[in-house]
């Protein structure tokens, strides 16, 4: 066992504490890009604010200011299509025959936007043709375009229905209005059949002479899909000075989904903002106080940076006020806390966050501690000699230094090894296991051996969180164009791996050697599956495979199962009452069932104590796992995890006295002849 491997055990620490130390560096580097960028910018669509003033008797300039006076520094302005003209009657279209067929003649009703439409087009690369009138011999599925006399007429061979959806540029009147409001520009434009990098790169430059600085794409592609992602990337891709090649910076909508953005998000490395949104779908089923919260969750515990507010059904007698109050209620909940618990954050323009350099080196150095721990893992499941250990350890600390280092991927295997490694060697080495200890009849003594073994196994999961932190301190994996991989592996292989070691009759015994120890663990293992099950065995079992499933299915922030009503208000209650909101596995779960467990091992209960604890090992897991959510601020993850566990100790301390009073008192009432039913 490891008590016997002193010189071996003094190597692994060494790995261990060189790994560490480099992990602490990558988390200090991440951790001070963090605190440099805690700027949010709010953003309304110009629409939507010119639909209000008017209803409202206003100008639409005096309600963008009002807007702007509550922190609200940005318009959003869609791209104007031909459709949208047609549709406020700025153009005017009808069918014309034409030899073979028919075409279509657009009436331009202002020649400076006829203008624009020329202009457009012939960015987008479509192919025109201009002439003072209209010829007498119309080709058949053409569209021609004709405004005053003053303004030359121009056709394209482009028929109407492909061209009515092209935009056409940002409105030059909702731009004026925004620069006079003071407040920054952010265009929504689409993509268009033909696009290419010539002419992207002539979109975006059209956008940034209009006064934009950040685009969120329009429609359900992103500009250049398909084929081009990487190209208009590089138009979009700041420098170390914030500027684009173009002007303007690409803006992620938070679960989007759009087409090609996975393409163009990693070729940008991280080099954009991102951007959350309630859909005008979801608003409908949404209450106020439920928007405003995930507003402000979102900027605070998912490094957004952009929010991107649509306003509230326009009813009542003040539709104007109501949405101004809704949009101070979400910059107060977004600058709400302080500092030092994540909170506090500032408005103004959004900007991308710095690039990590975090050395090729540090993330090698990492790959010693996992290496180290894979073999005190190792050690403690297998019962091998110093001289098999020492064959062992080269091996595993060329091949986790060398996937450290080996690119995203390879950093992303070395983190999930990490990941699993550390909680399970925490979990393992706190079995209880009959024997392992004297046990006491004092309910402080159990609590102390309890709590001391509950630091114990955190300060073990810990080495791990640093690890995965460590490895993963890049910008690409701060704004989630990267995640950690296998996070689903990572909660339920250590789970697994203590399940099987304790059905396999757990550590080697005193003088037990490698293969005696398999054979053994083979029997008991075969004696276990060829074991007749009674129903109510069975139907423990299916709970806990269902619990587990839960588990896993639940795990990220875009899970697929959806949070219950009563889950949700518990949640918004515990982020108002606590700096953070402490994961519910964690504080309401795993970590008062390792309390409650070691409690009850030290009390001599240890065939009760084994399935309490392998409940509680989902604490460690999900501690280890609340890190792996790199996306998360740093400050935010730890005040997360330290709450789970302070509050999971408080509720298992609850759970073991008020059980052991219970105990207390039945025992009495079985010794008391009194209580006893006459025979």
């Amino acid at each position: 066992m490891q008590r016997r491997l002193t010189p071996l055990s003094s190597l692994i620490a060494l790995l261990i504490i060189a790994g560490t130390l480099a992990g602490l560096y990558g988390m200090a580097l991440r951790f001070r890009v963090e605190r440099e960028n805690r700027r949010v910018e709010l953003g309304v669509e110009f629409p939507e604010i010119s639909s209000l003033a008017q209803f409202s008797g206003i100008s639409t300039l005096s309600a963008l200011q009002q807007f702007h006076q509550r922190d609200v520094d940005a318009v959003i302005i869609t791209e104007d299509t031909i459709s949208s003209l047609e549709a406020t009657g700025g153009v005017r279209t009808s069918t014309v025959a034409a030899p073979g067929g028919s075409c279509t003649m657009v009436k331009v009703i202002d020649p400076v936007v006829q203008v624009r439409i020329l202009k457009a087009l012939q960015l987008r690369g479509i192919t025109l043709k201009t002439g003072d009138t209209i010829p007498a011999n119309r080709k058949p599925g053409h569209t021609y375009f004709v405004s005053s006399p003053q303004v030359p007429a121009f056709r394209t061979a482009v028929s109407y229905y492909n061209l009515r959806s092209i935009g056409i540029g940002l409105s030059p009147r909702a731009v004026e209005l925004a620069h006079q409001a003071n407040m920054d520009v952010v265009a929504r434009v689409g993509n268009y059949p033909g696009v290419d990098v010539a002419s992207a790169r002539r979109v975006l430059d059209q956008l940034h002479r209009e006064g934009a600085t950040l685009v969120i794409f329009n429609g359900q592609d992103v500009l250049g899909f398909r084929g081009f992602e990487k190209q208009v990337a590089a138009l979009l891709k700041p420098n170390s000075a914030g500027v684009s090649p173009t002007g303007v910076l690409y803006g992620e909508v938070e679960f989007g989904k759009q087409h090609g953005n996975s393409t163009l998000a990693a070729a940008l490395k991280g080099a954009y903002i991102r951007v959350h949104s309630i859909q005008a779908a979801e608003m409908g089923d949404m209450t106020e106080p439920a928007m405003v919260e995930r507003f402000g969750l979102a900027a605070r515990e998912r490094n957004i940076r952009f929010c991107y507010i649509r306003l509230l059904t326009q009813a009542g007698d003040n539709t104007l006020q109501t949405n101004l109050q809704y949009i101070s209620r979400v910059a107060a909940r977004i600058a709400h806390g302080h500092t030092w618990d994540g909170g506090a954050m500032a408005f103004g323009t959004a900007r991308p966050f710095h690039r990590i350099h975090e050395p090729l080196l540090v993330r090698a150095a990492i790959g010693l501690s996992i290496a180290g721990g894979l073999l005190w893992l190792i050690t403690i499941l297998f019962p091998i000699t110093p001289s098999l250990a020492y064959k062992i350890l080269p091996f595993l600390v060329v091949f986790c230094s060398a996937l450290a280092a080996a690119g995203d991927e390879g950093r992303k295997l070395a983190a999930l090894l990490a990941g699993i490694t550390f909680p399970c060697i925490a979990c393992v080495r706190a079995l209880p296991i009959k024997g392992s200890t004297s046990s006491t009849t004092s309910i402080s003594a159990s609590l102390a051996y309890a709590y001391r073994a509950m630091v114990t196994a955190c300060a073990t999961t810990v080495l791990g969180i640093i690890a995965v932190d460590g490895l993963l301190a890049s910008r690409i994996f701060v704004v989630k164009a990267e995640q950690f991989m296998g996070i689903k592996a990572q909660h339920a292989v250590p789970i697994l791996i203590l399940i099987v070691f304790i059905l396999a009759g757990g550590p080697a015994r005193v003088g037990e050697n490698l293969k005696a120890y398999c054979l053994r663990g083979y029997k008991r293992l075969s004696a276990v599956v060829q074991e007749p099950a009674l129903y109510w065995q069975l139907g423990l079992m299916f709970l806990g495979l269902l619990a587990i499933a839960i588990i896993l299915a639940r795990s990220g922030n875009d899970s697929g199962v959806a949070v219950s009503p009563l889950e949700m208000k518990a949640r918004a209650l515990l982020d108002h009452i606590l700096p953070v909101r402490p994961r519910t596995k964690e504080f309401l779960v795993g970590h008062p069932a390792w309390v409650l467990a070691l409690a009850l091992h030290k009390r001599g209960r240890t065939k009760l104590a084994v399935p309490v604890f392998i409940v509680a090992a989902i604490g460690q897991v999900s501690l280890l796992n609340t890190f792996c959510h790199i996306h998360t601020p740093l400050i935010i993850s730890t005040w997360r995890g330290g709450l789970g566990v302070l509050i999971g100790a408080i509720l298992g301390t609850c759970c073991f006295v008020v059980l052991e009073l219970i105990a207390k008192r039945v025992t009495v009432d079985e010794n008391n002849p009194q209580t006893k039913q006459p025979a």
